[in-house]
């Protein structure tokens, strides 16, 4: 282990009702004492404080968990609390149970069920902290704590509380009903890595867990999120598995020989709905049917934070990716507009060529409008007020010999290209999408045109007056699954564990109290891996007015 020097110190001390005037009101028997160890080394010492699992000591609501340690002088750095196995619903329910009464076998059983599950008697925190003077420690319990602990010298205890404390940060949850998380694992699995390649620990993770190319080519169908895709990126990024001084000088692989789809011939009077003849055939296809259905679902995802893998994974964290789509559309909801929406809006769909929406997804909004002229007016005033404010600038180019507005700013939060044509309204971040909306007017091929769009509809009809429709075509996961696409995915990735990184980094060294305000000190520091950037495409990611952003996308 690196971070084992020959010079060490270490203390322990007994906090009982006879050490504070405090302490006694807390305990009133010597038997509820605290145990406090602490060893300082370079580049962190380790402490423990053994804390005895009583009612009369812990937070009421949370328990052991709602313990926390720190002190003024912000010394301590990534506690952790040793977490019994929550086996409490199991005792409840096994101990209930008309098998374990009724004779003394049974009782007997029950009783030895009642030892196994119990709760140990006390659990350990562990804490870093910085230089080898004494701590004031400041421990929040049921009660605040306050007192000093002295380090003395013993290098055995320095490698013992290490260990400890290494494998209770990197600990999975336990027992038999082990809780989700409520939030996802950034911070976490950031700052295992990190510690990991810095102190020359074993990286945490299960000798089960696939690497994170495994995982992307094993969940093609991951289209609400790729959260843990990005954390196996950040991992391996930050652990120097990712190589970084490639290029990208070889051509593409040839495509695969894909078999045609086989379905039967839909019959000649099948319906489908108008705006789906405007939607290129590879793209993902989200109908609500009316401007109603659309608001319900803003709503709906509004309540979870403005993410569809919220929604799934029954989260309330906000990441922002609602706001941040309404931003690089430029589509923001207004009271005015909600109200009139339905007056002008016939139908509406989200288009994109994938779900990684946090990663740079290529998507769009199309409308069907019933009075093309409000409804343009209501868009063209939103870019205009954006321009004024010297947010974003724009300009018209030519896509497939149409004039289509483009607007952006320099940071990529705003990119937006926008079309009225023949009744529909397209606006979508990316040129490509704006070209193939362009090439399905007319005849031209599109889904709804398609004889397997077609077949879904005989099997889901109209009629149904389905809220939401979502379809996912042959041609788009051909398209998702061809070589050029699924490169470009696994950049986008990389880009954005990349962004998420130096955030984590930026963070840890404020905490440590470390430079930080470039990435050569966050190198430097090792909050971020040597040779960060560039990638092989020759992108990499930047501090701009403090806030991480990719030079390419």
């Amino acid at each position: 282990m690196r971070c084992v020097q020959n010079r060490s110190f270490l203390a322990v001390v007994l906090v009982g009702c006879w050490l504070t005037g405090a302490m006694s009101a807390l305990c009133p028997t010597a038997t509820c004492a605290l145990q406090i160890e602490a060893v300082a080394g370079e580049p962190f010492g380790i402490g423990r404080i053994v804390i005895p699992n009583s009612a009369d000591l812990l937070p009421a609501e949370l328990g052991v968990q709602g313990v926390s340690i720190s002190t003024p002088d912000g010394r301590i750095l990534y506690p952790v609390v040793e977490l019994p196995p929550d086996n409490k619903m199991v005792t409840e329910i096994l101990l209930g149970s008309p098998l374990m009464k009724g004779g003394p076998v049974r009782e007997q059983a029950g009783g030895i069920l009642r030892e196994l599950l119990k709760p140990p008697p006390q659990t350990s925190l562990y804490f870093l902290f910085r230089g080898s003077e004494p701590l004031e420690v400041t421990l929040q319990m049921r009660d605040t704590q306050r007192f000093v602990v002295r380090p003395r010298a013993n290098p055995p205890a320095y490698n013992r509380l290490f260990r400890e404390w290494w494998r209770a940060y990197t600990a999975k949850p336990t027992g038999f009903f082990r809780p989700s998380g409520s939030y996802p694992p950034v911070v976490s699995n950031y700052l295992q890595a990190m510690l990991a390649r810095r102190l020359g620990l074993p990286p945490a993770e299960s000798e089960k867990e696939k690497s994170w190319q495994d995982q992307i080519e094993g969940q093609l169908g991951l289209f609400l999120g790729t959260e843990q895709v990005r954390l196996a990126v950040v991992r391996d990024r930050i652990l120097g598995r990712l190589p970084s001084d490639e290029t990208a000088s070889l051509p593409l692989p040839t495509e695969l020989d894909w078999p045609p789809l086989e379905l039967p011939e839909p019959s000649d009077d099948v319906k489908t709905e108008p705006i789906a003849n405007r939607v290129p055939a590879e793209c993902l296809y989200v109908r609500f049917g009316s401007f109603a259905n659309f608001l319900w679902l803003q709503d709906t995802l509004q309540k979870w934070g403005g993410d569809m893998s919220n929604l799934v994974a029954l989260r309330g964290l906000d990441t922002g990716q609602s706001a941040r789509m309404e931003r690089q559309l430029v589509l923001k909801q207004t009271a005015l507009g909600r109200m009139l929406g339905p007056t002008v809006i016939s139908d509406v769909a989200i288009v994109g060529t994938d779900m990684f929406m946090r990663e740079g997804g290529a998507f769009g909004i199309l409308f069907e409008a019933r009075n093309s002229f409000l409804l343009e007016n209501d868009f063209k005033r939103q870019r205009s007020d954006l321009v004024k404010q010297g947010i974003a600038t724009e300009k018209s180019v030519e896509i497939a010999g149409k004039k289509v507005s483009f607007l952006n700013s320099s940071d990529g939060a705003v990119r937006s290209f926008y079309l009225s044509d023949k009744g529909y309204i397209f606006v979508t971040t990316s040129e490509t999408l704006m070209r193939r909306f362009i090439e399905t007017s007319g005849e031209g091929a599109s889904l709804g045109r398609s004889a397997e769009f077609r077949h879904a509809r005989s099997v889901m009809p109209l009629t149904r007056e389905d809220t939401v429709f979502v379809y996912l075509s042959d041609a788009f996961f051909r398209n998702m699954a061809g070589p050029h696409y699924w490169i470009e995915i696994l950049r986008r990735l990389r880009a954005a564990a990349d962004i998420e990184l130096l955030e984590m980094a930026s963070l840890a060294s404020a905490t440590e109290g470390k430079p930080g305000d470039t990435i050569e000190q966050l190198v430097a520091g090792e909050f971020l891996p040597p040779g960060f950037d560039p990638r092989g495409d020759g992108s990499r990611t930047e501090l701009l007015d403090g806030a991480a952003v990719d030079s390419l996308r």
